[in-house]
């Protein structure tokens, strides 16, 4: 019997839905509005993954990784910058979520129960 390939992005399985997004790197520049242009600071996100499935039963589950995100303070120090958070050198990731969220039907189970 042949192995089953795994969802593509977006494939509907089983019934449900199955989400995967993968970022490289996204960055916004503050500035300060005026006439000079001068820039405040830079915050980077680096290698955010993120998996999304609608479950069948009407449930979703959340489940992802940040490879890194950084501050950098680009005003303070004239002529240097320099990183106000990020990851320590050698570090694989600064975050790993998950989270379940169960049917609108389980979720008015367990308010009924906290009601007695």
């Amino acid at each position: 019997a042949a192995a089953a390939a795994p969802a593509a992005d977006g494939e509907q399985r089983a019934g449900g839905l199955r989400v995967l997004a993968q970022l490289q790197a996204l960055s916004v520049s503050l500035n300060v509005q005026g006439g000079a242009a001068q820039q405040l600071g830079v915050f980077a996100m680096r290698e955010l993954v993120t998996e999304v499935s609608f479950l069948p039963e009407g449930g979703m589950s959340v489940s992802g990784q940040l490879g890194n995100l950084t501050v950098q303070d680009t005003s303070t120090v004239a002529g240097g910058e320099y990183e106000m958070l990020g990851l320590r050198e050698g570090a694989q990731s600064l975050l790993t979520f998950e989270y379940d969220s169960p049917a609108e039907e389980a979720r008015a189970v367990a308010r009924a129960a906290l009601r007695c």
